[in-house]
């Protein structure tokens, strides 16, 4: 950490050439290239096309989670950080240094409760089957251009890129799974389907795999729910008890986390996170830097701060209320600021 409180990390592993599962209409051109929408695919991203991106790598910003697709607001709007310029390969790895400088994504970091990278990128989807590392793929990614690095509580690459590439909801982990189980499912459905070739084997056990990842999300989601509600009113008295506490930003942020961070209730808290940190950078013009527990908390203050009472408002408007007070005309503020170009990471690091 440097004295302002920005955070640097070095030789983060930020990406891996392996072989990955994506969905069809994940894939670029997925229509031209006569993909089925829901179907997984495996594709490669190989060692010399990894090595050949290192360099658009350089300087793209740190997120705190992929922007939704309709989002239209600059990247620079929503970075909590970037990558350095000292991005190499060493096999099987894009490594590279991160600076971070927003509170809440140094406490996820610190708290590990999100810390892996997920890296966005363009490629073209060359759909030309072949064996890697003894592991067929359907495809490999040529061409690979990067737009932005994420910070994600669960990365698709593995649990070896931390602070890795964002998988969607319902895909395994890549890392340190056990496969015993679906080796049965394969082994019973060769003995039911002699005809049938491995390909369609494979399809066939992933659509059961899906289904029953599906139905225990459901299950835990259910389990999760009845325990939110047998201790609402504990939670409460302790919230209450917490925002009475005047702590730093970031340990309030750690807390507020760790103290959600339960297996079960992890999709709920992150979505809380990422809540409050939005609020939080929508109201910074009006009310600096705050800690409070919820975008709610964030976004009444703001408003309150300036006379308007949001007494019986539905949370949902609030947002908006907020953009309209911010797109009132203001006096401009007169600043002074010294531009300096620094090339080399080391000078980051305390290097001359």
């Amino acid at each position: 950490m440097d004295r302002f409180g920005k955070m640097f990390v070095r030789d983060n592993r930020i990406s891996k050439a392996t072989i990955n599962d994506y969905y069809g209409e994940e894939i670029p051109g997925h229509e031209k290239l006569g993909l089925q929408k829901k179907r997984l695919y495996r594709l490669l991203r190989a060692p010399e096309e990894l090595e050949q991106s290192t360099a658009s790598f350089r300087g793209i910003p740190v997120l705190l989670g992929h922007p939704e697709n309709n989002n239209t607001r600059p990247l620079a709007d929503l970075a909590v950080g970037a990558v350095m310029n000292d991005v190499r390969y060493e096999h099987p790895y894009l490594v590279a240094s991160i600076v971070v400088w927003d509170a809440g994504a140094q406490a996820g970091i610190e708290t590990d409760i999100q810390r892996e990278l997920s890296p966005s990128y363009k490629y073209t989807a060359d759909m030309t089957p072949g064996e890697f590392e003894g592991e067929n793929y359907d495809g490999v990614m040529r061409d690979i251009h990067a737009y932005h690095l994420a910070i994600v509580p669960d990365g698709r690459t593995g649990l070896d890129i931390l602070v890795n590439d964002a998988k969607p909801e319902g895909l395994p982990m890549s890392e340190e799974k056990d496969t015993s189980a679906q080796d049965d499912v394969l082994a019973g459905l060769k003995e039911r389907l002699p005809n049938a070739s491995d390909e369609q084997l494979r399809s066939v056990s992933e659509f059961m795999a899906e289904r029953a990842a599906k139905a225990n999300d459901e299950e835990q989601d259910k389990k999760a729910d009845d325990e939110e509600d047998k201790n609402e009113k504990a939670d409460d008295q302790e919230d209450d008890k917490k925002a009475n506490d005047a702590r730093p930003l970031t340990a309030n942020d750690a807390a507020i986390i760790a103290r959600q961070a339960t297996e079960q209730g992890r999709k709920a808290a992150w979505t809380d996170f990422m809540a409050l940190r939005q609020a939080e950078r929508d109201c910074a013009s009006l009310i600096g830097e705050v800690a409070c527990d919820s975008a709610e908390d964030v976004y009444r203050l703001a408003l309150a701060q300036e006379g308007i009472d949001t007494q019986g408002v539905h949370p949902s408007a609030l947002p908006k209320m907020v953009e309209v007070l911010k797109s009132r005309p203001s006096q401009p503020a007169t600043v002074a600021m010294d531009a300096h170009s620094v090339n080399r990471v080391d000078s980051f690091f305390g290097g001359q």
